[in-house]
């Protein structure tokens, strides 16, 4: 697949364009490369977190939800009483 491209322009102290290089000539990468792919996985790592808060909400709104029904369930059948 495809996917357009942009430039973007930063500015970093020395010392860390400096191992960026020589990160990037050890993997044999453009700078450019290694910088996106560092990139990318910082936002999948924060989609990994936001998924993970998403789920955290669910469980507990679903934790909330069995009780009300075990509750109602309770008052709507009595021979589950004691289960």
């Amino acid at each position: 697949m495809v996917r357009e491209m942009v430039r973007i322009t930063a500015n970093v102290p020395r010392h860390i364009a400096e191992r960026t290089d020589e990160i990037a000539a050890k993997r044999k990468l453009s700078r450019s490369k290694l910088v996106s792919e560092c990139l990318l996985m910082m936002v999948e790592e924060r989609e990994r977190e936001l998924l993970i808060e998403g789920y955290k909400a669910m469980a507990k709104k679903h934790e909330e939800f069995a009780k009300l029904t075990k509750n109602a369930a309770r008052e709507a059948l009595p021979e589950w009483q004691g289960k």
